[in-house]
């Protein structure tokens, strides 16, 4: 029993400590967005896009994606878009593949020959 309780509370402040890192980080984001804006409307130094995309990539694409909307900034600047699509579409694939392995745990003992074998069955069928 004591384990288990133990168990329970670390999950439990790991989840704390990523929730309070994923709101962290998407406010960072959101606020990069705004001054970055404003400075591009003042005529300032800007925000170097590398760390505009580094901070979406480290888990502020929600916040980035918002504010990019909300403030129509850096909506046709491209490779940024382009960067950007990237890094939303490895976050999801990372997203999925950890729900995948948290619901289903006997898979991450696959060897890799069973994954391939599993992606070759997958590419047969479609």
């Amino acid at each position: 029993m004591e384990s288990i309780a133990f168990s329970n509370d670390i999950t439990l402040r790991l989840l704390m400590l990523g929730g309070a890192y994923f709101v962290g980080i998407n406010l960072l984001a959101v606020f990069l967005f705004w001054m970055d804006k404003r400075r591009a409307q003042s005529g300032d130094w800007r925000i170097p896009e590398r760390q505009l995309l580094g901070v979406m990539f480290w888990g502020g694409s929600i916040g980035g994606l918002w504010a990019r909307r909300a403030l129509r900034h850096k909506t046709r600047k491209e490779p940024f878009c382009t960067h950007l699509q990237g890094i939303v579409s490895f976050q999801i694939v990372l997203v999925c593949a950890l729900v995948v392995l948290w619901t289903q745990p006997e898979l991450a003992s696959w060897t890799g020959k069973q994954v391939v074998t599993l992606l070759h069955t997958l590419r047969a069928s479609i």
